[in-house]
């Protein structure tokens, strides 16, 4: 089973990224480019790939001993962005703003996972919410173009994130579709 570890966002985030996503789409209208359902937003911790039940399993005690050592936290989605750039994008993105405890969050489940003998993406951690995947030159400059624009849409309040999820990517006719495994509970800081 394809798996990974990631955060869904709260009904009032979740329907703001859907505002930004159909701006976006309503400004990019090349056909080579693949949009993410609005039912698949979200923000990935750690990618895992495809692991044995024993290996999620393990892989799911992993991420309840770091989150022990995490106290719950706030972000903000914040403006549009594409990978690798702006001027080559193959992918847009809605940024994360406010985001130090969920980088460390993120960097102690790698560290722990890659420790275990899991293979974890090399490149640096980036927060986001993928919007779009694009494939063809007229959709990069479209994206290009709608970078190049102010987008208050594509911003929200800050949210409280007290749990992240193992997440199952089951393959289906209409896209991947994202059912969670396990709820993983961030542990309050004490005093609070």
């Amino acid at each position: 089973m394809r798996l990974f570890f990631g955060i869904f966002l709260p009904p009032t985030v979740h329907a703001r990224a859907v505002e930004a996503s159909a701006r976006a789409r309503s400004a990019i209208t090349d056909r080579s480019v693949r949009w993410v359902a609005a039912p698949q937003l979200h923000v990935t911790l750690q990618f895992l790939g495809e692991l044995s039940e024993e290996r999620a399993s393990r892989a799911e005690e992993i991420a309840r001993e770091i989150a022990r050592g995490h106290a719950p936290f706030r972000l903000r989605l914040r403006g549009l962005g594409a990978f690798p750039n702006a001027r080559r994008p193959s992918v847009l993105w809605l940024g994360v703003g406010d985001g130090d405890a969920l980088h460390a969050l993120a960097e102690s489940l790698g560290a722990a996972l890659a420790t275990d003998g899991f293979s974890i993406e090399a490149r640096a951690y980036h927060a986001h919410v993928t919007l779009a995947r694009i494939k063809g030159p007229v959709g990069g400059r479209q994206v290009a173009a709608l970078l190049a624009a102010e987008h208050p849409e594509a911003e929200t309040d800050p949210f409280d994130v007290d749990a992240f999820a193992l997440i199952e990517s089951r393959p289906g006719p209409r896209g991947s579709e994202y059912v969670p495994r396990a709820q993983v509970s961030l542990t309050p800081a004490r005093g609070r």
